[in-house]
């Protein structure tokens, strides 16, 4: 597979600007310019204080200080502004999960796209065959829906695994 195919999200996270996230969803006209600030209401809840969301933009990250009360970089952002939702709720080691369950939503909102990911209790973030297979067979639902599937991660403490970068996604 092309290594322009992989999502890297460092690099996403460094080249990608609040403000130019700010921009893309129309909402950087509603934002107080500062030294190294932006600040306007909140976009996350639809606030209307105009200083309750602001932006560090050296730092490139954001918090509301209102109801929502969350923070983060422009990954974290853009999760809150399109959603994420949990499919499933496993045991200590088992999940199950079905295709119809996990594209649902993106069916729904018209997704092009959606990432994956999943916690191991154990914190241990090596896939089991059982991981891969999902992942396999999740590729081939997504492709018969036209919904790429960019990933799966798998989250152990403190390190996760990229399905797509160990090499267990094909064309």
């Amino acid at each position: 597979m092309p290594k322009s195919k992989f999502v890297d999200f460092k690099a996403v996270k460094a080249v990608v600007t609040m403000e130019q996230v700010l921009e893309h969803y129309g909402l950087l006209d509603k934002f107080k310019r500062g030294a190294d600030s932006l600040s306007g209401p909140c976009p996350i809840h639809k606030g209307s204080n105009p200083t309750q969301f602001r932006v560090s933009i050296s730092k490139n990250i954001w918090n509301c200080f209102s109801e929502c009360k969350h923070g983060g970089n422009t990954l974290d952002f853009i999760a809150r502004m399109k959603g994420h939702l949990i499919v499933t709720h496993g045991t200590m080691d088992t999940c199950l999960v079905h295709p119809r369950e996990v594209f649902r939503a993106a069916v729904v909102s018209s997704a092009a796209a959606l990432i994956l990911m999943h916690n191991h209790p154990s914190n241990d973030p090596t896939p089991s065959e059982a991981d891969i297979k999902v992942t396999r067979d999740l590729i081939r639902a997504g492709q018969l829906l036209h919904i790429e599937v960019l990933d799966h991660v798998i989250v152990g403490n403190p390190k996760h695994n990229s399905l797509r970068e160990l090499g267990h996604f094909y064309n």
